[in-house]
């Protein structure tokens, strides 16, 4: 592709990244808030973020025949994001509708628009490598995201001013935030327009060949793609027995304001944007193993620390910590997959990888559920026997990323990617 080309592609996709920025820090922190303010159970908030994830991972099958069918990966993506767009706009309504109506009306339309957000991630991840040499992805994605994550957290932070002024009418306050939303989420779409792909491109994000997805699963043994998505699968089979239930847990049982609730699911985004830049740089440096290596020693302990505090100070600090670890986590896994690939094959395999790991969230959520209401009570909560047990599946999650998965570039020991990481440059030399 033509540097000029690629460089303005690039450009309107940070843009499409402040957008999405705006959106999701409207958007995702308040989904269960809104859908508890409408009448929302411990099952139904299981349903609203576990069914959007399994119905998500079923519509990775048919990605390839959708891009095949809108002509190429920017079609498709300017469909899908105009979706989510208007999902989130008529979500807002449902704070008007009388009676149950509000929350079954408020889940199918998050089905909508987490369907939507899910499926669009393979043609736009597919896309985006065509504009960024191997030796340059994680540094350029790294440092998108940290723009976006500084957008996701003012506004995160600034919406709390939003539900301070309707404070006692709270389904106004989220009325606007979902209206707001979706009319960032509606800009995206003027820059995705500009991104540029060629007929010769659209037709090479299409490929005959490559095995099923069941054959790739049966590979597991002899592929190492697959055993790699296998152990991310087992791993966010794990985390989502809680993840969906911090939000229940903080403001039903610990009894958080807003603000305090903000401050807490915040703080992870912040310090994962701030420091997702410098895990490109490490990733594309050290290699992508060894980054997911590091990462899960450090993911069970961010579960376990909420085990032992109620402080939502405390809490904030902790999660500010899981923030650095869960970005690592994503950029190495990220550049994982582009490296592992073919090109003509990389929007197949990430769906399929799209498809196990959003299959293994959507029965964790299930699973944690239905625990939910069920686990004996430790330290005064239900939720603490969650957090034993999510815990005790992440250390064994680890497993396959420390002794089986194999490094397909350069590589480096876990200890020099911790200290490269955490200690200052001036402390310490190679």
């Amino acid at each position: 592709m033509m540097k000029g080309v690629a460089r303005k592609s690039l450009k309107v996709s940070l843009g499409d990244g402040i957008c999405w920025g705006v959106m999701a820090g409207l958007a995702e922190s308040y989904i269960v808030p809104f859908a508890l303010a409408l009448g929302a159970g411990a099952m139904q908030i299981a349903f609203i973020r576990s069914a959007p994830v399994l119905l998500s991972s079923l519509g990775q099958l048919g990605v390839e025949r959708m891009v095949a069918f809108f002509g190429g990966r920017r079609s498709l993506l300017l469909r899908l994001v105009s979706l989510q767009a208007a999902a989130l706009v008529l979500a807002a309504f449902s704070a008007m509708l009388p009676g149950h109506c509000g929350i079954y009306f408020f889940m199918a339309l998050v089905i909508v628009y987490t369907v939507a957000g899910n499926v669009s991630t393979p043609p736009w991840s597919s896309l985006m490598c065509e504009y960024l040499p191997p030796s340059r992805r994680g540094v350029y994605l790294g440092w998108r995201d940290s723009m976006q994550g500084f957008v996701y957290s003012a506004v995160g932070f600034s919406s709390g001013w939003i539900m301070a002024l309707f404070k006692g009418r709270d389904l106004w306050g989220f009325l606007l935030i979902f209206m707001l939303a979706g009319s960032a989420r509606f800009l995206s779409v003027h820059y995705i327009s500009l991104m540029y792909e060629s007929r010769r491109q659209a037709a090479s994000a299409i490929s005959e060949d490559g095995e099923s997805f069941l054959s790739f699963i049966m590979n597991l043994r002899k592929d190492n793609v697959a055993l790699f998505t296998f152990a991310c699968s087992f791993l966010l089979f794990g985390v989502y027995l809680a993840a969906p239930f911090f939000s229940v847990y903080m403001l039903e049982g610990l009894k958080f304001s807003y603000w305090q609730y903000l401050s807490v699911t915040t703080a992870s985004a912040i310090s994962g944007y701030m420091f997702t830049k410098r895990w490109g740089d490490v990733t594309d440096k050290y290699g992508s193993v060894a980054v997911m290596r590091a990462a899960v020693c450090l993911i069970p302990l961010a579960a376990l620390f909420w085990s032992f505090t109620t402080d939502w100070r405390l809490l904030a600090v902790n999660e500010a910590c899981s923030g650095i670890i869960w970005a690592s986590y994503g950029r190495a896994t990220s550049n994982f997959i582009y490296d592992s690939m073919p090109a003509a094959l990389r929007t197949r395999y990430l769906s399929y990888f799209a498809l196990a790991t959003g299959v293994a969230q959507f029965a964790g959520t299930l699973c944690g559920g239905w625990l939910y209401g069920h686990m004996p009570v430790v330290w005064g909560h239900r939720f603490v026997s969650v957090l034993f047990l999510t815990t005790g599946l992440r250390l064994l999650a680890a497993v396959p990323f420390l002794f089986m998965i194999k490094q397909v570039k350069q590589s480096a020991s876990v200890h020099k990617v911790l200290t490269k990481m955490f200690v200052p440059g001036w402390l310490y030399s190679e």
